[in-house]
């Protein structure tokens, strides 16, 4: 179908450093009501999951919300741990908060990231590396279940791990397992581009919605990342979904 009328159409970028192709994949709404993007980056440990596997979600998200989804299918580890699935989002981030036209739609405004569990790990890292490098900002982050500490066993000082983590669908040892294929080194995990919670400095952030679920081990990190946020003087809103996983 021709750009301006298509439902989904897939692209590849180059990565930063030329090495490999990053497919994306571009969901138009029934009814465009917005020039917004949302960039989406999906959950799955940085391990599992691809496009395909979320395409139902994004495009019922954009169909909801109006807007062009742009999803991103980075590398996964344990092939490719950190920071090469890291490395592919702040790319895409990156050009698509300088050169918005390369999704089709023209008069592209603002960029919106939204990313789930690992994902939401991610879009929250890119959003620092942006303020850290002086580039242009996304207008708004939503972190749905978003990872950002580097430890989910018995040392975790998260009271969720504990009661969470063992009898719902995200186990705390699954969760352990996927950081250590993401990054095999314990002392290198507590980067806050791994864990954003060990950031020094939470300021000059996008506008930021974080969701967490009553019965998920990641539910108080993501929490109290949006409380750090809100202290650090920018516009935060913590929604917990009551009776989920």
């Amino acid at each position: 179908p021709s750009k301006s009328r298509f439902q989904y159409l897939d692209q590849k970028i180059y990565s930063a450093d030329q090495s490999h192709e990053i497919p994306i994949r571009i969901f138009r709404p029934k009814k465009l009501m917005s020039s917004d993007i949302i960039l989406f980056f999906h959950g799955g440990g940085w391990v599992l999951g691809n496009i395909d596997t979320y395409a139902k979600d994004c495009r019922r998200l954009a169909d909801q919300m109006g807007r062009i989804v742009l999803a991103v299918d980075y590398l996964k580890a344990p092939e490719n741990p950190y920071p090469a699935g890291f490395e592919d989002c702040y790319h895409v981030a990156q050009l698509l908060l300088s050169r918005p036209d390369l999704t089709g739609i023209k008069g592209a405004r603002n960029i919106i990231i939204v990313g789930n569990s690992a994902g939401g790990n991610l879009a929250a890292a890119v959003s620092l590396r942006l303020r850290n490098e002086g580039k242009p900002l996304p207008s708004k982050q939503i972190l749905i279940n978003p990872v950002t500490y580097w430890r989910h066993d018995e040392a975790s000082p998260f009271k969720s791990v504990e009661e969470n983590g063992y009898d719902y669908g995200l186990t705390a040892k699954k969760m352990q397992e996927y950081m250590e294929m993401y990054e095999p080194d314990e002392v290198k995990r507590q980067n806050p581009y791994i864990a954003p919670l060990m950031t020094e400095d939470f300021s000059n952030q996008p506008d930021t919605l974080v969701i967490s679920s009553e019965f998920d081990p990641l539910r108080d990190e993501g929490e109290v990342y949006g409380y750090m946020l809100l202290e650090a003087g920018n516009q935060v809103e913590i929604m917990r979904a009551k009776d989920t996983v």
